[in-house]
């Protein structure tokens, strides 16, 4: 088996359970944002769950041009921005995960981390975190 080197990091500062822990924590939250909140809201607003998944392909394949599809679906422009909302939340939830797991490995993530806070400390007008 194939071993991720920040994995291998994780599991050497915390303990391996918890780090398989965390990993399923997050493919799960991915998971749900990504499949079961669109699916539970299609069964709500009545749509096909055809429908549902082209809607989640396409916000994949085609980002913002996505609504467009949904709207050729003949869906409500709410329920498009719905659907669209919860797969970018479950895209924001994996970006996240994976930066706070490879963080703790990677000088470059670490770096850019950094700048991030850096820069959104200027735009709040807080100063940034020395964490």
């Amino acid at each position: 088996m194939i071993r991720i080197a920040a994995i291998e990091e994780c599991e050497r500062r915390i303990s391996p359970g918890a780090c398989r822990m965390r990993i399923a924590r997050s493919i799960g939250s991915v998971a749900f944002f990504l499949m079961v909140v669109p699916l539970l809201l299609g069964l709500a607003f009545g749509v096909p769950p055809a429908e549902v998944f082209t809607l989640i392909a396409s916000t994949f394949l085609l980002q913002a041009a996505a609504a467009v599809v949904g709207l050729s679906l003949g869906q409500h422009p709410a329920v498009v921005l719905v659907f669209l909302t919860s797969v970018a939340v479950a895209v924001m939830i994996g970006i996240l995960e994976v930066c706070d797991l490879f963080a703790e490995r990677s000088r470059l993530i670490q770096r850019l981390l950094r700048k991030v806070d850096a820069k959104t400390g200027q735009i709040d007008g807080a100063p940034p975190s020395s964490a």
